[in-house]
C-alpha cells in the first residue's frame, strides 16, 4: 500500500478497495496475532497464490456453484494453552 493509504483494521476492511484489501490479505503477517516462531511465515505461500489467482475471479475455481464453504479442508485449527503457547 502506498504512504497515503491507511492500514485496515477489521472496523474497516468493508471500507477498502479492491486493491487495498488484496494488498492487506497478502501481508503474511495479517494472518495471526499468536507469538509464533519465526520459521512460520506465509510469505512465500501468499505470492504463489497471489500468481494462481491473478487476473482470474474466484468463482472460476469452484465448480458448480460450490461456494468454499462447502469444501473439506479449507482451514486448519491451531490450538494453544491458556498462556498463549503453543500446544504440541
Amino acid at each position: 500500500m502506498g504512504s497515503n493509504q491507511r492500514q485496515p483494521s477489521s472496523q474497516i476492511i468493508l471500507e477498502l478497495n479492491a486493491e487495498e484489501v488484496r494488498d492487506y490479505f497478502l501481508k503474511s503477517e495479517n494472518y495471526c496475532g499468536l507469538s509464533m516462531p519465526q520459521y512460520i511465515d506465509f510469505t512465500d505461500l501468499l505470492a504463489d497464490i497471489n500468481k494462481i489467482l491473478s487476473g482470474k475471479n474466484l468463482k472460476d475455481f469452484f465448480g458448480q456453484g460450490k461456494k468454499p464453504n462447502k469444501y473439506d479442508k479449507n482451514n486448519d485449527d491451531i490450538v494453544y494453552n491458556k498462556n498463549g503457547s503453543l500446544m504440541k
